[in-house]
């Protein structure tokens, strides 16, 4: 999930159907910290982010290989989902994208369903990778 939508009278209901669509355990924490923080949505994001990844986010990148980070770091800095531009964001060949490409479908990480796009499905991800990569050049990570 790239951003949460601008606020707006549905802004809760309208998020809260991305993340039922895409993650269970996203949409059941959600809801849960929402409903104990009184229904402020907003204010509940912080925590929701640190749960994420912490129970769920870490692991998954402690099992991707250097390779499917980097293809990563690519979508989660591309302009769109245009395969091509994160292709060429990388300076990554067709040859060599296939097979990291199917891995990361695989493991539900991103999602390549529709011909020549490549969009993360796991809401905040793509703001995790950019933490990461940050740790990574300033030697934490």
């Amino acid at each position: 999930m790239p951003r949460i939508p601008s606020a707006g009278k549905n802004e809760p209901e309208r998020v809260k159907q991305r993340i039922r669509r895409i993650h269970p355990f996203a949409f059941q924490l959600l809801g849960y910290l929402t409903w104990n923080n009184g229904g402020k949505f907003r204010a509940v994001l912080p925590e929701y982010k640190q749960y994420l990844n912490e129970y769920v986010y870490n692991k998954i990148w402690t099992e991707l290989s250097e390779k499917d980070r980097k293809i990563l770091y690519g979508i989660s800095e591309a302009n769109d989902d245009s395969v091509q531009a994160i292709k060429e964001q990388l300076q990554i060949s067709g040859n060599e994208w296939s097979p990291y490409r199917q891995r990361l479908i695989r493991k539900g990480i991103v999602d390549g369903s529709h011909r020549g796009t490549l969009k993360l499905t796991l809401p905040l991800f793509g703001e995790f990778v950019k933490e990461k990569k940050c740790l990574k050049h300033n030697g934490n990570g």
